[in-house]
């Protein structure tokens, strides 16, 4: 036999290097890899991948590489894996490799304007209102601007706004400074602007005391008037207090920060407010007066109640009952007295006392109605309502009358499969002549069905065996429903004989694994067997089909004669039966295959010289498999290999021309074969002159060419 084919050769594989590392988020990073062997040149391809993702890409062995995009930052770790090929075994490396996020983009240029600062020059701790832009190519700035002078002397505003106003309390040159301090789209940039601060003379400033209003006005006696003020002056802010009064004997006070207090006058009359601010140091005295005027206040009116329904009961209700309703009225000033009335419409009312708390109200008219509970009022209490929601039913109809279903007769029992049996009934009722269908039924798919009028209908059963028949009244509006049961016997009739035929089986002879279509037929005297038929031959090979399909496949897996088994199991009407039939299974042949010597390298050698010899085994029913063992004419030396590995190296001895025969011993699915090609050996000496022959002819065909002759292998 030939020898076994060789394992595989090993690989290692290697990531040579991934550039750019470290790289950003989406950036391609260039992978190169390569893979060697000891036993020859792997091919085929290589897949990196990497942690912490989905990421990765393909590369063939010969061109080394392949491009990686990352979409996630972090530490990844690279996998090359090499698959393996026909003679290679797969092998894989692993490298580290660094993914930094990308860069936020660089913020739009802005420029910082101060456009105003008025008034300008400015007195100590005067407002100055200063106006600024901030501008940019890349779109419309946002965010806050501040505005400084020194420690403590600065306001903001935003970009948007345009402005804020700064107090500067030192006098002198001073200089402005607009700072707008950017954001993630927009970058940071400021201006500066000249102005002058005057010294304000001392003494204090002059301010202005106002009445902004008196509410109400007019008021009542006893009423609490509210009466806002304001004091204000062009050099600050002043403090202080303010009081208020009437020139009567009436007053209030507040700070000049609160800015109102409030009076409740005794007496009507016109008033005169007066608003008195007294000033200090720092800010002059001022007043400002207001007229008003107080009315007497009117005697008290009745107080306001509260009506509530509590129940109402029941809910829902019918046309024509009574339904209790509960309520009550209170008041934060005393309890009420008086009375409430119920009404759901102008004629259907009831009434009670507030004591009494209830009273009942017949509804006549069914559907969704509302509840009002009114409570009239007194002088001392005001009138009140509240309302609920209720429904009202029509009265349920009488209940239906009583019936009596009963089965009369079943005819005939017992009965056979298959054979109608008439089943006669009856519906009475004491109120009258029932209406409607009666159901008999016996079990699933045994059921028939008749009018009252008719009163019967006809089963037919398939299997034999005891029966419970029930039947059934469903009822209607004026009918109660209402049933009957009777027993009955269906007995089995002996089942018809029967014979089961393998027609054909198709091919015979059939190769292994090849499907064989079985056509058999199971017929009676008695009427159409039903049921299936399993057609056997040896264990695990069988197939099943109904009677009425009529056929089944079987692929048999291995050769030989088989005795095939058609089996009809019959049932309660068909009696089982079988029929067999022989078949044949042969093995398929082997498929042609053509084996070929492609090369050997080289193709003249000297005795002791490898040589490469290339070979292939192809068949047109697919890849053969298995060895080639290749040999060579007037001797003993040969080399083997796999198909899969395509070549082999051959040492040969003898000087001549030697015939090497590629030899493909086949297998169960392949058939053998062989290919001849003629290779010379010559000798140490002859070898050197064909080689000086060949250095003198390429000489002299004018080709550039070496100086002396090539060396001898």
């Amino acid at each position: 036999p030939p020898p076994p084919p060789p394992p595989p050769a090993a690989t290692s594989t290697l990531i040579v290097s991934d550039t750019p590392d470290p790289s950003q988020v989406g950036q391609a990073v260039g992978v190169r890899f390569t893979v060697t062997s000891q036993g020859g040149t792997p091919t085929g391809t290589v897949t990196v991948t990497a942690t912490g993702g989905t990421e990765s890409c393909t590369g063939t062995v010969a061109n080394g590489g392949c491009t990686l995009v990352l979409n996630a930052a972090g530490q990844r770790t690279l996998t090359a894996t090499y698959g393996g090929s026909s003679g290679f075994s797969g092998s894989s490396d692993t490298e580290p490799h660094q993914v930094q996020a990308a860069p936020p983009p660089e913020p739009a240029a802005t420029t910082t304007q101060i456009v105003s600062d008025a008034p300008d020059p400015s007195d100590v701790g005067q407002a100055v209102t200063v106006e600024f832009s901030v501008t940019s190519a890349g779109g419309t700035p946002s965010g806050t601007v501040t505005v400084s002078a020194g420690p403590g002397e600065s306001c903001s505003g935003t970009v948007a706004a345009g402005e804020c106003s700064i107090t500067l309390n030192t006098s002198g040159e001073r200089t402005l400074t607009a700072s707008y301090a950017g954001n993630a789209g927009f970058a940071a940039s400021s201006d500066t602007e000249g102005h002058t601060v005057n010294a304000v003379p001392p003494g204090p400033a002059a301010t202005t005391t106002e009445i902004l209003s008196d509410e109400p006005d007019p008021s009542e006696t006893g009423q609490a008037v509210t009466i806002r003020f304001q004091v204000t002056s062009d050099g600050a802010t002043p403090t202080g207090s303010v009081i208020v009064s009437d020139g009567e004997g009436q007053s209030c006070s507040a700070t000049v920060a609160a800015g109102e207090c409030a009076i409740a006058f005794d007496s009507p009359g016109q008033r005169t407010l007066t608003a008195n601010y007294a000033g200090n140091d720092a800010f002059a005295p001022s007043a400002d007066t207001e007229d008003h005027v107080v009315t007497e206040a009117p005697p008290p009116g009745p107080s306001a109640t509260t009506t509530e329904i509590l129940s109402d009961n029941p809910d829902p209700s019918e046309t024509d009952q009574a339904v209790t309703v509960r309520f009550r009225v209170t008041s934060e000033s005393g309890a009420p007295a008086g009375n409430v009335t119920v009404s759901a419409s102008t004629t259907e009312s009831c009434s009670a006392t507030v004591a009494e708390g209830q009273c009942s109200i017949t509804l006549t008219t069914a559907g969704s109605r509302t509840l009002t509970a009114r409570y009239a009022g007194t002088d001392q209490f005001e009138e009140s309502a509240d309302t609920e929601p209720h429904t009202v039913q029509e009265p349920p109809p009488p209940p239906p009358a009583e019936t009596t279903t009963e089965i009369l007769s079943d005819i005939p029992d017992p009965s056979e499969p298959g054979e109608d049996v008439i089943i006669r009934f009856s519906v009475t009722s004491d109120d009258g002549a029932p209406t409607g269908t009666v159901t008999v039924s016996a079990g699933p798919g045994e059921t028939c069905s008749g009018t009252v009028a008719q009163g019967q209908c006809t089963i037919t059963f398939d299997t034999p065996g005891a029966r419970d028949l029930t039947a059934t009244y469903p009822g209607n509006e004026t009918f109660a429903p209402s049933s009957d049961e009777e027993a009955h016997t269906v007995e089995a009739a002996p089942p018809a004989g029967t014979t089961t035929t393998i027609t054909s089986d198709d091919p015979d002879p059939s190769d292994t694994d090849e499907e064989v279509t079985i056509v058999f037929s199971v017929t009676s005297d008695g009427a159409t067997p039903t049921g299936t038929v399993t057609v056997s031959a040896d264990p695990g090979e069988t197939c099943s089909a109904t009677v009425a399909a009529g056929q089944c496949t079987i692929t048999f897996d291995s050769p030989g004669l088989r005795t095939l088994t058609a089996d009809y199991p019959g049932n309660d009407r068909f009696a089982p039966s079988s029929g067999t039939d022989d078949h044949r299974v042969s093995n398929p042949p082997p498929a042609a295959t053509i084996t070929e010597i492609e090369s050997h390298t080289p193709e003249t050698s000297a005795p002791g010289d490898p040589v490469t010899i290339g070979f292939s085994v192809t068949s047109a029913a697919g890849v053969p498999t298995g060895g080639v063992l290749v040999t060579a004419s007037d001797g003993d030396e040969t080399c083997s290999a796999a198909v899969g590995v395509g070549e082999c190296v051959i040492t040969l001895n003898e000087v001549g021309v030697r015939t090497l025969t590629a030899t493909y011993s086949g297998n169960d699915l392949f058939g053998e074969s062989s290919g001849t090609q003629d290779h010379t050996v010559e000798a140490p000496n002859e070898a050197s002159a064909v080689a000086g022959d060949a250095y003198n002819s390429t000489a002299a065909s004018g080709q550039t060419i070496s100086t002396s002759p090539p060396p001898r292998r």
